[in-house]
């Protein structure tokens, strides 16, 4: 347990998430070209976000828990910051 918050598998899944989401979001400024770019960008990002979501079982009824739903917020929260900082670097290519 680390922080009295996550375990090891929460830090290597929120690792992988993290690095992917930074990277899609930074290769969308590179392949998304034109005016519907903000909208394609968007969406990459938020489909990442609901993927994490939802291979951290938070659609599943029987989690529904107050520390599950803290926890996978808290990681969440931290794989948008990454998506957002890949947002913020600009074109990579």
């Amino acid at each position: 347990m680390y922080f009295g918050l996550v375990i090891f598998p929460d830090l290597l899944g929120l690792l992988v998430f993290g690095v992917w989401a930074f990277l899609v979001a930074r290769l969308g400024h590179s392949l998304f070209a034109g005016p519907s770019a903000p909208r394609y960008r968007g969406a990459v990002v938020a489909l990442t976000i609901f993927f994490f979501l939802y291979t951290r079982s938070v659609f599943i009824p029987s989690n529904f828990s107050f520390e599950f739903f803290a926890r996978s917020l808290i990681l969440t929260a931290l794989v948008a910051a990454c998506a957002w900082f890949g947002l913020r670097r600009g074109p990579i290519l």
